[in-house]
This record gives C-alpha cells, sequence and structure tokens, in this order.
C-alpha cells in the first residue's frame, strides 16, 4: 500500500475568481478535503485573462483556454479536460454537473478507468440537470452511458436524489452528501460589529433586508422590487441590499425606487449578510439554495418560497418563514412582520444556526466525501 495521498480532480465549469453556485460549493469542499490530507486538483474553463495554472489554497488549478460559440468552446473543453486527465492520472474522478463536465469525465473513465463520481447540483423539472439532459439532443442515450460508468451519484438534497431516482439510477449508486458551510467565514455578530459592518460597506444603519443570488427572472428579485415602495410605507428607513448580477440587473436597476441597493457580485459574501437583519429569498425555481444556508449560517431569519431543497432545512414558524412561490401578498407580510419583530427575528436566527451546525459544516461534509472517494478508489483498484 502506498503512504501518498489520495488524489482526487474536480471538473467543473466555473472555479474562482468565478463567484458563487458551483464555484463557492467546489471551493470550500476542495479546501476542506485538502486540510484532511487529500491531494485535490481542479480542471475548470479559463476565464478572461485568469491564468491557466495557479496554485490556489492549497489546490492544483488547471484552466482550459475555451473560448468562442458554445459549438467550438465544448469540443476545445471536453478535450482540454482529457488532455490534463491523461498527465494527472488521478486515483478519482469528481465531475460537477451532469452536462459537460460530466461528459468529459466519462469519455475519461473510459479512456483510462479511473473511478467517476458525479455531483448533481439542480434539480426539479425546469432547471434541473437530470430533466435538461434527457430533453438534450441525444439526451437518452448519453444519460444511459452516465448510468453506465458513473460509479456513484452523490445527491445534495432529498430533491436532488428523487430526480435521480425517477430516471432510473438504482439506489446504491445514490449517496446523499449535502452541500457544506464554512461555519468560521459564516459565523453570527453581535449588535456592535453589525453597525461596524454596515459602516465598512457603506451601507445605511438602518433595518436592512439582504438577497444575495443572480439577478434572472427565476429569482423573482422583480417582485422585490415592486413591492418595497409599499413596504417603506410602514418602515421608511428599510432598505433592501441586492447582492449579486444578472441579465436583470440594468432593467431592475432603472424601476427600483428609494432604499434599494444594487452592490454587484462579491467575492467575500459573509460581511454583507453580517451587516443585515433579514435575509429573503423569493425564487420560483432553486436547486439546493447555498445562498439560504449561508444566511442560516449568520444567524439570519430567512424568508424563502416552498422550491427545491429549501424546506429540507427551513421549518415554518420554527427556524425561519416559507411562503408559496409568486405570492405577493404573502411574501410582503411576511417582510413587514419580521421587520417589526425583533423577538421573533432572534428566535429563528438562533435556531437556524444551530440548525447548520448539526447537519451542513463544511468538515463534515468533506468527511463523507473523502470515505466516498476511498471507497470508490478501492473498488477501482480492486475490479483493474
Amino acid at each position: 500500500m502506498s503512504n501518498r495521498p489520495l488524489h482526487v480532480t474536480m471538473i467543473s465549469e466555473t472555479f474562482h475568481p468565478f463567484v458563487g453556485g458551483v464555484a463557492a460549493q467546489l471551493q470550500a469542499s476542495a479546501v476542506a478535503l485538502v486540510e484532511r490530507g487529500l491531494k485535490v486538483s481542479i480542471i475548470t474553463k479559463q476565464i478572461g485573462e485568469s491564468p491557466q495554472r495557479e496554485e490556489f489554497r492549497g489546490l492544483e488549478v488547471y484552466r482550459i483556454p475555451a473560448h468562442g460559440s458554445r459549438a467550438i468552446a465544448s469540443p476545445k473543453y471536453v478535450l482540454g479536460v482529457l488532455q490534463q486527465l491523461r498527465q494527472l492520472r488521478p486515483d478519482v474522478i469528481h465531475a460537477h454537473e451532469l452536462l459537460l463536465p460530466t461528459t468529459a469525465a466519462v469519455l475519461a473513465k473510459a479512456m483510462f478507468r479511473i473511478p467517476l463520481i458525479v455531483t448533481v447540483h439542480a434539480s426539479g423539472p425546469a432547471i434541473g440537470e437530470v430533466a435538461r439532459l434527457r430533453r438534450a439532443q441525444l439526451g437518452l442515450p448519453r444519460w444511459a452511458l452516465l448510468k453506465k460508468y458513473v460509479d456513484a451519484f452523490v445527491a445534495i438534497s432529498k430533491v436532488t436524489d428523487q430526480d435521480l431516482a425517477e430516471a432510473g439510477v438504482p439506489a446504491e449508486k445514490r449517496i446523499a452528501i449535502p452541500i457544506g458551510i464554512d461555519m468560521h467565514r459564516f459565523a453570527p455578530v453581535d449588535d456592535c460589529q453589525k453597525r461596524l459592518f454596515r459602516q465598512q460597506l457603506g451601507l445605511d444603519d438602518v433595518p436592512t433586508v439582504i438577497y444575495t443570488g443572480r439577478l434572472s427572472s427565476e429569482k423573482r428579485v422583480q417582485t422585490l422590487v415592486e413591492l418595497w415602495p409599499t413596504l417603506r410605507q410602514r418602515r421608511p428607513m428599510a432598505q433592501l441590499v441586492l447582492v449579486g448580477s444578472g441579465v436583470q440587473r440594468a432593467e431592475l436597476q432603472q424601476r427600483a425606487g428609494e432604499g434599494i441597493r444594487f452592490v454587484g457580485d462579491q467575492e467575500e459574501v459573509a460581511p454583507w449578510l453580517q451587516a443585515a437583519d433579514i435575509f429573503v429569498m423569493p425564487s420560483v425555481s432553486e436547486g439546493f439554495s447555498l445562498s439560504t444556508l449561508e444566511a442560516f449560517a449568520v444567524g439570519l431569519p430567512c424568508i424563502a418560497t416552498t422550491v427545491g431543497a429549501i424546506p429540507e432545512f427551513i421549518v415554518h414558524g420554527e427556524n425561519g418563514w416559507l411562503v408559496p412561490p409568486d405570492d405577493v401578498t404573502a411574501l410582503q407580510r411576511a417582510l413587514l412582520t419580521m421587520l417589526e419583530d425583533r423577538a421573533l427575528r432572534l428566535k429563528f436566527g438562533a435556531v437556524a444556526r444551530g440548525a447548520v451546525v448539526e447537519r451542513y459544516t463544511i468538515q463534515h461534509v468533506a468527511q463523507q466525501l473523502a470515505a466516498l472517494y476511498q471507497k470508490v478508489s478501492q473498488e477501482g483498484t480492486d475490479g483493474r
């Protein structure tokens, strides 16, 4: 038996310096795995002028230059991934998302006989990866290849697991491992520290509601912008802080009234959450909603819709407030109630933090991933 560390190569279309989403989840878990003694390399797409090779927080990062239209960039990316894997020859490949990263990973599995794990991040009939792949060109034969070659599918939520089960993935190949949060970065602060963060971030020291995520139609940020003037008639000092960017940003800024701040993408989102009083997620389509879980970890009271995995960690009236998607009246009522009831905010925030500590710490997630890597690596060795 070799004493060298287990080597895992993760494949993702996005990674640092990309902010948020899968990139943020991948970075947190990869760094935690390195801290556990594993060797982790990342193969991703090059963004802008980011370096093609980089040492980043203990990780070896390889960025594939795959620019141009999708028809040109996708084959370039797949070929680049295969060339890099031929050189790296890791013990385990871990692909993130079912489409392009997994396509490259399946080809690598067939060529190099390296055990393959895939994490499915988005779920549901609209944006879910399983549904999108099955609708894609040659989707059904591609899905058949995945079921044959992938050694384990990681389901980050019950909704994701259901998608995989309905697509015919057997129970023994479906492994439940949730998203993890760095509880040191995302930690509650007292009122004094909250005011300091507001000052440092250029925010007014007033009751603050925050949203973090993409500014796109399915997130329904436009609903927040539209209801805000009515809400400020009752709470005239309240401010709404929108962290993130997207296709709707210019339109939303044109429509926004007083008391709404657009601050764009932020590489470090924790201080913005720590500066706020309430988190809101009005989306009509979610996978796991890492943003909501990060707000939970900070100890923010959360108002969110009953979509995706959100009801798996928000229990209405116990650690947060759930509203039906696209119910503007219910959303406005929840915001007003939370703004006017400090005791309720404190209660929800304290219980929310405890729920994350119990199930979603990044150290616990890394432990589960390391055990899975060891298992599939050993099975792959036994089978060769």
